[in-house]
């Protein structure tokens, strides 16, 4: 191959490569998107005892976001 075939199948490569690297931004570009909040922990609005097997405990929040990936959930150990 000469000097300027390889240089033109390079350029070509290269367009090529870029061009799909756009297609798949285009497309899936909302699913590139992530956002990570960390916030103070929230307030109690009273304490709870023992959590028991089938105990049910709520906290409502409102989340900066489209959706919700994970919480981090921090206990104290009893004083007992």
């Amino acid at each position: 191959m000469k000097n300027t075939e390889q240089k033109k199948l390079l350029l070509i490569l290269a367009s090529a490569y870029w061009l799909l690297a756009l297609m798949i931004f285009g497309i899936a570009h909302e699913q590139f998107d992530h956002i990570g909040v960390e916030s103070d922990a929230l307030s109690a609005t009273m304490t709870t005892g023992e959590l028991y097997d089938g105990h049910k405990l709520s906290q409502s929040m409102t989340i900066p976001a489209d959706t919700l990936t994970g919480v981090s959930l921090m206990t104290v150990p009893s004083a007992e």
